[in-house]
């Protein structure tokens, strides 16, 4: 109804047509020849009920006066229709959307609620960090120091295993050699002997 009111509307140029029939007003609209007018050619001729005169010549045609009010009116109820279904149109879109909007509504405040509860709680820890920071660098000090004499004693235990093994290995050795003396002191114990 709205497309069939629009094109009524544009195909009647949009325009006023009553001023450009001079207002449109109902003197317009009486007829040449009615008892109330003067008789332009001047006959007596009596006048019937519907005011035209009566002459020996054709009939007048009627003025076209009604017509175009007529198309005024059309224009201006279409027009009214038109208007009144956009908005009725704008009307039931605002309301659609409406409900959908406040569901947004609705879930935007609860998010931007937990966030201001969030970002409350990270500047509370935060500050408590910056609070403990000397705390938190003596612990690492100390972390260090832990890794460090760890380190030490491995060092400590490899060069005490190294130096055990090389205290051995020269324990051997010197038996070996205390061995080999024995031997070659009894090898010659054996030939004086002789």
């Amino acid at each position: 109804m709205a497309k069939m009111s629009a094109s009524m509307v544009h195909s009647t140029g949009g325009g006023s047509l009553a001023s450009s029939t001079g207002g449109g007003s109902l003197a317009s609209s009486k007829r040449e020849g009615s008892p109330a007018s003067s008789n332009k050619e001047g006959s007596t001729a009596p006048s019937n009920k519907e005011g035209y005169t009566a002459s020996t010549s054709s009939p007048k045609r009627p003025d076209t006066a009604g017509t175009e009010l007529l198309l005024v009116t059309d224009r201006r109820t279409a027009s009214a229709k038109y208007l009144a279904a956009q908005r009725a149109e704008k009307a039931y879109k605002a309301k659609k959307r409406t409900a959908g909007v406040a569901k947004h509504r609705v879930d935007a405040k609860a998010h931007f609620r937990q966030s201001a509860h969030h970002l409350n709680e990270g500047m509370k820890s935060s500050w408590r960090i910056v609070a403990t920071l000397p705390w938190m660098a003596r612990g690492w000090k100390e972390r260090r120091v832990e890794k460090k004499e760890l380190k030490s004693r491995e060092k400590e235990m490899e060069k005490k295993r190294k130096s055990e093994e090389r205290i051995a290995r020269q324990a051997e050795t010197d038996a070996e050699k205390e061995r080999e003396n024995e031997k070659e002191v009894e090898v010659e114990a054996a030939g004086i002997e002789k």
